[in-house]
């Protein structure tokens, strides 16, 4: 397996992962009182627009070429680091 590949599929794991976050943060907003309701789902709306820029990154890094991939990379690990962050805040505030 080439380098290419390997980070591919590590991005796949970890966005897998974060999906399964996300689903965990979805059913404690829907147990969540009323007033609370508002603010988790806007919170989960702003995830997922996170998770479907990481998803783009890791599109156009499939896309790229074995010589750009690399520097592709970068991106792709801003957007995850900022859903990371994201998520791991969320998780705090939803408790």
């Amino acid at each position: 397996m080439d380098k290419k590949q390997a980070y591919q599929d590590k991005m796949d794991a970890r966005l897998k992962e974060w999906d399964a976050k996300l689903a965990e943060l979805e059913a404690r907003a829907a147990r969540a009182e009323a007033e609370q309701k508002l603010a988790y789902y806007e919170q989960l709306e702003s995830l997922r627009e996170k998770q479907k820029s990481a998803r783009q990154q890791l599109e156009a890094l499939r896309d790229a070429s074995e010589d750009a991939w690399e520097e592709i990379t970068d991106g792709m690990e801003r957007a995850w680091d900022d859903l990371s962050l994201a998520i791991k805040n969320a998780s705090q505030r939803f408790k």
